[in-house]
């Protein structure tokens, strides 16, 4: 069948070049191994729930808890709320695999999860396969070429880390129990600041890829749909044509709207309120997380005297804050916790914020700049959608009535 449907150089240009490498990287295999075992895992588990009498994994699982929290407990890291032990570390797993992305945590439930059994024989038919022919050299790096920034975890982990221990461990009172939750959060603290620093520069518009993985998958998914038609010498089904109507609708919506938001005036003017929006909470959350480390903090230098974690709190909070009411009369805190506290709130909203808002200022500039090319391919890709909907509409359409002439032809 002759392609209706030119594909245009402008999909297949991209903003920089990238080159993946001769193979998958250390971090690419023990994920791949990591979602593999834990499907299986699962199934099997679903596996023996549904035809054994007993939960025999389900066992095996709660006695190795049961030893795990009989370990903590000798190394004085009892749990203070035991219930939540499992939760947090299922989530946890949960979240590891699918390295924080909630594109990949979709992906695994409903994609890969689902239908493992299918994927398992999938590989093990692509390994027979592979294993019977031989292997081609795996390809080289062409000098020039770009490659891509892998997005950094450490900030995600370490928020993982402090929220799991902020439910198993936030009551507690004793210091080597308090003391990894004060790690954790200085850590997160100081990933925080270094994110935020790194911030507060000017940026150029080459740096900016705005939309660029929709732009990637869009354009790609769209040129392989037109090369798969253009090569098939067959004519479309109507359960084709059906599904084409379909993921063309929805595809054309999506990136039209996409190209919409950021267009023109309004569409500058919307990013730059994002850019003021992702300032302040980024503020808000360093905030948040330095008065919780000094909290935590304060907790660890007064023990053994008892102290919750909410008044902890709220006398950091009035450090940080002069309004509110300082409770810190009742306890004896040294005046390094102080001076420590109301030093790293004047750092932060005092001295940082003046550079980081100039930079804000030039950062909405360069991104109301660096809109132009990416509204140019989403509007470009939601074209090519939309025409491909009227087609594949108008094809159906057709074999809609060639089908009522057949019927009509064969009651005469």
């Amino acid at each position: 069948m002759e392609s209706w449907l030119r594909i245009p150089p402008e999909l297949l240009e991209s903003d920089i070049s990238v080159e993946s490498g001769p193979g998958p990287s250390r971090f690419r295999k023990l994920k791949r191994w990591a979602w593999r075992s834990t499907a299986a895992y699962l199934w099997l588990h679903f596996l023996v729930r549904r035809l054994l009498p007993h939960d025999y994994l389900g066992m095996a699982v709660a006695f190795l808890l049961t030893r795990l929290i009989h370990g903590l407990g000798e190394l004085k890291f009892a749990p203070v709320n035991v219930n939540y032990l499992v939760l947090v570390v299922k989530v946890s797993w949960l979240l590891i695999i699918t390295a924080f992305s909630p594109a990949h945590l979709i992906g695994f439930l409903f994609f890969y999860l689902l239908p493992y059994p299918v994927w398992l024989f999938v590989y093990i038919r692509r390994r027979h396969f592979r294993d019977s022919h031989k292997k081609k050299p795996a390809p080289k790096l062409s000098p020039g070429l770009i490659t891509t920034r892998r997005r950094t975890l450490t900030v995600p982990i370490l928020s993982m880390l402090v929220l799991g221990w902020l439910i198993i461990y936030g009551s507690a009172t004793s210091q080597i129990e308090v003391l990894p939750g004060v790690l954790f959060t200085g850590f997160l603290f100081l990933a925080l600041c270094y994110r935020m620093i790194q911030r507060a520069r000017p940026l150029a518009v080459e740096e900016i890829s705005f939309f660029k993985s929709l732009q990637e998958t869009g354009a790609t998914f769209l040129v392989n749909d037109i090369k798969k038609e253009s090569s098939s010498r067959s004519m479309p089904t109507r359960h084709d044509l059906t599904a084409t109507v379909f993921s063309a609708n929805l595809a054309g919506k999506i990136y039209r709207n996409l190209a919409l938001l950021i267009r023109g005036r309004q569409g500058r003017r919307r990013m730059a309120a994002f850019i003021l929006l992702d300032y302040v909470l980024s503020l808000i959350a360093i905030g948040a997380v330095a008065v919780f480390f000094w909290a935590l903090l304060i907790k660890v230098v007064l023990a053994p005297q008892m102290i919750s974690t909410s008044v902890a709190l709220e006398i950091m909070a009035a450090k940080f804050l002069p309004g509110l009411e300082d409770p810190a009369t009742l306890y004896a805190i040294p005046t390094w916790c102080t001076v420590g506290a109301a030093a790293t709130g004047w750092i932060l909203f005092v001295l940082y914020i003046g550079p980081a808002a100039s930079a804000m200022v030039q950062q909405q500039e360069a991104y109301g700049r660096a809109l132009e090319r990416p509204y140019k391919k989403l509007r470009l890709v939601s074209c090519y959608w939309r025409l491909r909907l009227k087609r594949a509409e108008k094809a159906r359409k057709l074999m809609d009535e060639n089908d009522r002439k057949s019927s009509a032809a064969a009651g005469t």
